[in-house]
């Protein structure tokens, strides 16, 4: 008893000394190899933004409760800006379209004559009856071709901006006021970000509304503290569950802590490793300690049941499985991708060290087990040797004809979720997230050229009924036109326009020179994007590489719409897929895992081999693991339709498992105490059935994903490990 006393003090200490400078990460990028453009980013660019909706049917009111909230959010620490509309332009960004305003808005032949420009010099009169927009009115009547004023028109009814009412954004479905925050850049982390938003929603509850927040952080925290939360409700309940039949096989409370001790040991080891050796502990890495679940409980029951030279024997064949099992896991390392690398570490030194403990701790006195000795349950089964041999070739057809794409997603979000999205979707008519079209140019003004072109395909896909509206570059900016006038032209023309308007000729030197200064303006270059917030929107779609640009012209689909049928002929332009660097990123990763376990497998084997001494034994136990993984994979597809990431891993630990059991039953095989070691083996298999089943009934897809196909591999594996090749065969 003082030593198991002592084994938890020292666990407790273990725990605390970790607890400060264990670090938990959730980064995307862990999640790839090499160019991870296409994975979306919690730490910069968009992943910064949030949109709230406070939906309201007065629009008084959530107007003036969308400006409070706006005022009481830019004193909060996490946040770096917040609107309620469209800024005014700077006086530098203003400045800057002035000087450049032939190159972004080139006039028409027609507007450099005369006639136009009498038109433009008395609608310019206009802006000299208000103060606020007398400048205005001295740049329109210096710039009488009228470059200018198309700017300001353009971004005074941007098409891409939501409308406004009495200075505040507002929803399409005019419902709701929208706010548009700015998250500071700090490193991600979930329980502030999930208590910063339920502030929010209870400052809008307060004030009567409805928020909702749309973000890749404010997602990611949801999800994140939903995973948790559940996963932890379903680890209590497995954990419960787990030591009442601990208690009840064991019969004792102190044996139960016993058989424990080795868990958290490696538990708590593989995570300060893992942590030294990275920096961090990727959460898919912990994700993938349910292999320390499934293994690590059976060592410390395997030693109580054994005595004398018996244990021993048992340590041997333990640490000999933990080996098999850990050098298999560890193979995952020749993926390259950072968060299994991490995991193939964490299940070997985990596996390692709980085997190590469980060996090297003193047993109790009087441990005995007690339960059914799963030989009793042996049966003879004719033709065993091909029964396998059908349940892998049907697994290997089954992969090979009827293995879908993986899902684009780790952790699905949470039901409720998916309902705010879908309602801020009607709401806001957001672009899609699985459609958009690159357009490309050798200049500028091709690239324009090539969108003017475009621009006539997807207005005809409107009237259609295939689209509702794009964004695109050429809404704002014109392309590119020869001037054929000198500016002695200009000048005589600006002169006579002066004339036929009333005003003073002599004004004409001014406009001329403003108009010779345009002239010489390099228009819109690439740095100019990163330059001026107000571009900030127009530098998320548009990039400069090697001289050419491009934009990623956004579609905003019809409602209830998903699919978008457009064959596009324009020169540079691209239908683009988003969803498709996602999707082949989890199919490559789908593939990585599958391929470096199967070597870790047959180099596992080969341990097994040289450890048990016999090559056909090896064969033997190999034949039976990939029947169980054919038959697995028949049912996996079959009720899901493809493979993830986390079937392939809960198929492992299936092998791993069997692999113990096997050496257990088949090592200890003509002992005298063999009941024993088969009754150890009984209480093993109760205690994983227990807890993975009880993790496939979760609501977390991960746990759901792992725990199902753990109970149901693990059944196939029991049933090929008892079934003997002769009648009345001991087992």
């Amino acid at each position: 008893m003082t030593r198991i006393i002592l084994g938890v003090l020292g666990l407790i200490g273990l725990v605390l000394l970790l607890a400060p400078w264990v670090t938990i990460s959730s980064d995307t990028e862990a999640l790839t190899v090499g160019d991870n453009a296409g994975l979306p980013s919690l730490t910069d660019g968009a992943g910064l933004d949030v949109l709230v909706a406070f939906s309201h049917p007065q629009v008084s009111q959530r107007n003036r409760a969308a400006k409070e909230i706006a005022h009481h959010l830019r004193q909060d620490p996490l946040v770096d800006e917040v609107l309620v509309t469209t800024p005014a332009p700077s006086e530098e960004f203003d400045s800057w379209v002035w000087e450049n305003r032939l190159k972004l808005a080139p006039p028409a032949q027609s507007d450099l004559e005369s006639q136009s420009m009498v038109r433009r010099l008395v609608e310019a009169k206009d802006y000299f009856s208000d103060a606020a927009s007398i400048v205005f009115g001295d740049r329109f009547l210096r710039d009488p071709t009228g470059s200018y004023w198309r700017i300001i028109e353009r971004f005074e009814s941007p098409g891409d901006a939501f409308p406004v009412v009495n200075g505040v954004w507002q929803s399409n479905d005019n419902s709701a006021a929208i706010l548009h925050i700015r998250l500071v850049q700090f490193p991600f982390d979930a329980q502030a970000l999930q208590d910063w938003s339920s502030a929010l929603r209870d400052l809008a509850a307060h004030e009567g509304m409805t928020a909702l927040l749309l973000g890749v952080r404010v997602i990611a925290a949801e999800t994140t503290q939903f995973n948790s939360t559940a996963s932890a409700r379903a680890s209590t309940i497995a954990s419960l569950l787990l030591v009442i039949w601990l208690i009840w096989s064991l019969r004792s409370v102190v044996l139960v802590v016993h058989t424990f001790l080795p868990l958290a040991l490696g538990v708590a080891a593989a995570i300060g490793v893992v942590n030294l050796a990275f920096g961090s502990v990727h959460i898919l890495a912990l994700a993938f300690g349910g292999v320390l679940l499934g293994l690590a409980l059976d060592y410390p029951i395997h030693v109580m049941a054994h005595h004398g030279s018996r244990r021993s024997k048992a340590n041997r064949l333990i640490l000999l499985g933990a080996a098999t099992t850990g050098l298999s896991f560890l193979a995952m390392v020749g993926t390259q991708v950072p968060a299994l690398v991490q995991a193939g570490v964490f299940i070997l030194v985990g596996l390692s060290v709980a085997a190590i403990a469980s060996v090297v701790m003193p047993v109790p006195k009087r441990a005995e087990i007690r339960g059914i000795a799963l030989s009793a349950f042996g049966f003879y089964l004719p033709a065993k040797a091909w029964i396998e041999a059908t349940l892998i070739g049907a697994g290997l057809v089954t992969v090979v004809l009827f293995n879908q794409p993986p899902p684009i997603t780790l952790f699905e979000p949470p039901e409720h979720i998916r309902t705010e999205l879908a309602e801020l979707n009607q709401k806001l008519v957001l672009p899609s997230s699985t459609y958009a079209i690159d357009v490309e140019g050798e200049t500028l003004s091709a690239l324009l050229e090539n969108e003017v072109q475009l621009a006539a395909k997807l207005d005809q896909a409107i009237e259609d009924g295939d689209l509702h509206s794009y964004q695109m570059l050429s809404q704002w900016l014109s392309p590119s036109r020869a001037l054929h006038s000198s500016v002695s032209d200009f000048q005589a023309e600006a002169e006579l326009a002066l004339e036929q308007a009333g005003m003073a000729v002599a004004f004409a030197e001014q406009q001329t020179l403003a108009f010779e200064r345009a002239l010489l303006a390099p228009g819109l270059q690439p740095e100019d994007l990163s330059r001026f917030p107000e571009l900030q929107g127009l530098a998320r779609r548009l990039s400069v590489s090697e001289g050419r640009w491009k934009e990623r012209v956004e579609l905003v689909l019809p409602q209830g719409s998903s699919q978008l049928d457009l064959t596009l002929t324009t020169p540079g332009a691209e239908l683009v897929d988003l969803l498709a660097p996602i999707r082949q990123t989890m199919t490559d990763l789908r593939s990585r895992i599958a391929s470096w376990l199967l070597a870790g497998l047959l180099c596992g084997m080969g341990v097994l081999a040289v450890g048990l001494g016999s090559r056909s034994e090896a064969l033997r136990i190999f034949r039976t693991c990939c029947a169980v993984l054919g038959g697995s994979a028949c049912i996996i597809i079959a009720v899901y339709g493809a493979f993830s990431i986390f079937h392939i891993v809960a198929m492992a630990l299936v092998v791993g498992i069997g692999v113990d059991y096997d050496l257990i039953l088949t090592g200890m095989k003509g002992d005298k105490d063999s009941k024993t070691s088969a009754r150890s083996v009984f209480v093993c298999a109760g205690s994983t059935l227990i807890a993975f089943l009880v993790l496939s009934l979760s609501e977390v897809q991960i746990l759901h994903q792992i725990g199902a196909t753990v109970t149901m591999g693990l059944m196939l594996m029991l049933f090929l490990t008892l079934a003997q090749t002769k009648r009345n065969e001991d087992l």
